[in-house]
């Protein structure tokens, strides 16, 4: 499900639909790799410009058996809004309600699913100050889905290495 490319995440994806297919075809140039805790850490330039496109990723685990099931990404594009929250869900899950995560049992932040592609479900919002504010000072968040027969997912998101590489997008 995680095969990705980033620069597909980071480029493809902050787009419609019709125009990420075009996108994904761009590779990044002068892509810096690292590992910051939990979080990994990938930016580069698109071809031919010189803006910075970063993206930090971390895989959520299956408690029962460790496998990936989601990918939670926060993608700081060359243009537009200053960053981006992404949940890529896997196929299988119930949409309507969205995903909801929670810094620290703290308060939900709700996100809707935009769109589904073969890789998985998309749900994301703009970053607000404040939940980059808490996600800094916390240690762990709540992700919770519901799967197709509307049982709840509850996923944990370390924040480990979270501002470190926050600060280095």
């Amino acid at each position: 499900m995680f095969r990705l490319v980033s620069a597909a995440l980071a480029l493809g994806l902050l787009a419609t639909p019709a125009a990420a297919q075009q996108q994904q075809q761009q590779q990044l140039e002068n892509v810096t790799k690292t590992q910051n805790g939990d979080w990994a850490l990938e930016c580069g330039s698109p071809q031919g410009s010189t803006a910075r496109v970063c993206l930090m990723t971390q895989d959520l685990k299956n408690p029962k058996d460790g496998n990936s099931v989601m990918r939670v990404a926060l993608i700081k594009p060359a243009k537009g809004p200053d960053a981006l929250l992404r949940v890529v869900a896997p196929l299988g899950v119930w949409l309507r309600p969205g995903v909801q995560l929670s810094v620290d049992g703290g308060a939900k932040q709700e996100l809707a699913f935009d769109f589904c592609f073969r890789e998985g479900c998309i749900a994301q919002i703009p970053l607000s100050a404040g939940l980059i504010n808490q996600m800094k000072r916390g240690s762990s968040g709540k992700v919770v889905i519901q799967d197709i027969r509307r049982r709840s997912v509850d996923l944990t998101l370390s924040l480990q290495g979270f501002t470190k590489s926050f600060d280095g997008m």
